[in-house]
């Protein structure tokens, strides 16, 4: 992605926080994305949308290089988010968001993690464990059977 996406790192959470205004600069091309963001969060407000009551604001450097309070929404939230927004780019930017994702919980050095894959029918999120030694991810037959919607029986045969 040739735009920058402000993040801030939440220890607390272990996940990152994005900012929305700036997803929907990439997303929507809009040349106000204030504006298209403002529209939307009122749109899902109407819809009573619990997405919205996810996103809260952070103070995030703006252009300007002053701290301003931005909207921002976590992983797993920006993935809900953006089941609301039509774009040919929301592909691109699910696979950027899940790759940032994998080389944060690479990095990390927590043992169990929790790894978010996004299908044709939206997120799933499943718990691994990751060997950084041996290069792995491991996983319970339950969570691989609800990552590929079959039941045990089929995992237990393969």
């Amino acid at each position: 992605m040739d735009k920058e996406i402000r993040t801030i790192w939440d220890e607390e959470i272990e996940d990152y926080w994005y900012s929305v205004i700036d997803v929907m600069a990439v997303l929507t091309e809009s040349k106000n994305p204030s504006a298209y963001w403002r529209k939307l969060k009122q749109r899902l407000k109407k819809e009573q949308n619990e997405i919205v009551k996810k996103c809260h604001s952070l103070k995030m450097h703006s252009n300007d290089r002053k701290m301003r309070l931005t909207d921002v929404a976590s992983t797993n939230n920006l993935i809900s988010l953006l089941d609301n927004i039509n774009s040919e780019y929301k592909e691109d930017f699910i696979n950027w968001l899940n790759q940032s994702r994998l080389e944060q919980l690479y990095n990390s050095n927590n043992t169990t993690n929790t790894l978010l894959y996004c299908g044709d029918e939206g997120a799933v999120s499943i718990e691994v464990i990751i060997d950084k030694e041996n290069e792995t991810m491991w996983a319970t037959q339950k969570t691989i059977a609800q990552l590929f919607d079959v039941g045990i029986p089929a995992i237990n045969k393969h």
